[in-house]
């Protein structure tokens, strides 16, 4: 490791950057939960310790969908464009990736209302399809289980039985007709609770943001709502004068 000398541009200061640090060095690198994965708490305070006289420190955090190689890649490729501008770079490497992502909320996944539908509608049609009777597909027909009748199956996945394991799956299932998905096709849009759970995400995502302060007025006063109209006979102020019996109409 050496030090080499560069000047700041705009203060004319000369400042010490030390090149030829391994690039991991440089990386604070957390998992799940934003606790700490392959760097440890003597790494933190190694660094901190190495960049608390720097003038110069640049805190890279890259964006979603990065998984950790590639978060790793980045800090290598551009810890030397940060070097030469005279900052000591110091990123952060979490895991991001889709399957990362996906492995670390699947619990949380697998228990949201629209992939328990999404499960037992893909399971009611794979299973009309692999356990028809013989010759039932030939007549074009699909007999699909009831959603309910799934869900019964589905549930014995909690007590760590397999559903439909009593049935036995022929040796080779044709692919889907056609005719088939139509059929499904149509049952899926017709589908009441999968529509439902539709409009919840969308729903979910394109609710407004609650307004943090009331309403005001343009002289900055709180808005006031008008007073309400009382029942029975209107007081005097609210009353309408009654047209004239002669002369001109209103």
């Amino acid at each position: 490791m050496q030090t080499d000398t560069q000047t700041d541009t705009q203060t004319g200061i000369q400042t010490g950057i030390q090149t030829g640090i391994a690039p991991r060095t440089r990386c604070v690198h957390t998992g799940p939960g934003g606790r700490l994965a392959s760097t440890t708490t003597d790494d933190v305070d190694a660094l901190v310790a190495r960049l608390k006289d720097r003038p110069h420190v640049v805190l890279h955090v890259h964006g979603g969908l990065v998984d950790e190689e590639r978060g790793f890649a980045t800090a290598a490729r551009l810890a030397p464009v940060y070097e030469a501008a005279g900052a000591e770079p110091v990123f952060f490497v979490w895991s991001s990736g889709l399957l990362e992502v996906l492995r670390g909320n699947l619990p949380r996944i697998l228990s949201e209302g629209v992939f328990q539908t999404l499960l037992n509608r893909v399971t009611r049609f794979a299973a009309g399809l692999v356990f028809q009777e013989p010759g039932q597909r030939a007549l074009g027909a699909l007999a699909a289980p009831s959603t309910k009748a799934v869900a019964a199956e589905l549930a014995r996945l909690r007590t760590g039985q397999e559903p439909y394991a009593r049935l036995t799956a022929p040796a080779d299932v044709p692919p889907v007709t056609e005719a088939e998905r139509v059929r499904i096709t149509a049952d899926l849009s017709a589908d009441t609770e999968l529509a439902e759970r539709n409009r919840e995400i969308v729903g979910s995502v394109l609710r407004p943001a609650a307004s943090p302060t009331a309403a005001r007025d343009i002289d900055g006063g709180a808005r006031r709502s008008p007073p309400s109209c009382p029942r029975g006979p209107w007081p005097s102020w609210r009353r309408r004068p009654r047209p004239p019996t002669t002369g001109a109409p209103w």
